[in-house]
């Protein structure tokens, strides 16, 4: 992660926030987890496969996770595709998810916001745009959420 400054606390990223890092690379992993902490984040979970992350989702949900798109077993993707599908359970499909990948090709930006993605990084990230980035996220899937509960109130409302 790029940009030494610590973090200000990020709108929507507070103590009762829970956030799930996949990444496979440790020191990385380490990274997003102490920028995270920093910016006023404390349940952090972490988890180096998407197998992981979508067995850990079922366990216990979370308001947001941030995955590689390169990490074994699964790329974020494909991860992101499963947990909008409800592999994950029912209560992650509108998660906010950012995603961070090594290389910025056109293929790989198109797929990941296909499969559901609510932004996409290109690795060095600096951590001022993630900030940025979470905070949109944070309050796309607030969105999403608020519109799930009117649209089940509104068929209740019919039937």
């Amino acid at each position: 992660m790029v940009g030494k400054k610590k973090p200000a606390m990020v709108a929507g990223l507070d103590g009762r926030l829970r956030a799930l890092v996949v990444e496979d690379n440790a020191s990385v992993r380490r990274a997003i987890v102490e920028f995270l902490r920093e910016a006023g984040v404390t349940s952090v979970r972490q988890m180096s496969t998407g197998r992981m992350a979508l067995e850990d989702l079922k366990i216990a949900p979370v308001d947001l996770v941030i995955t590689d798109l390169a990490v074994p077993d699964m790329d974020g993707v494909e991860l992101t595709k499963r947990i909008r599908s409800g592999a994950a359970g029912p209560m992650a499909t509108g998660v906010p998810v950012v995603m961070l990948a090594g290389h910025g090709s056109p293929q790989a930006m198109k797929a990941a916001l296909q499969a559901g993605v609510d932004d996409i990084l290109v690795k060095p990230v600096v951590s001022t745009r993630l900030a940025e980035r979470l905070e949109r996220a944070i309050e796309a899937g607030r969105q999403r959420a608020q519109r799930a509960v009117d649209e089940a109130l509104s068929s209740r409302d019919v039937a």
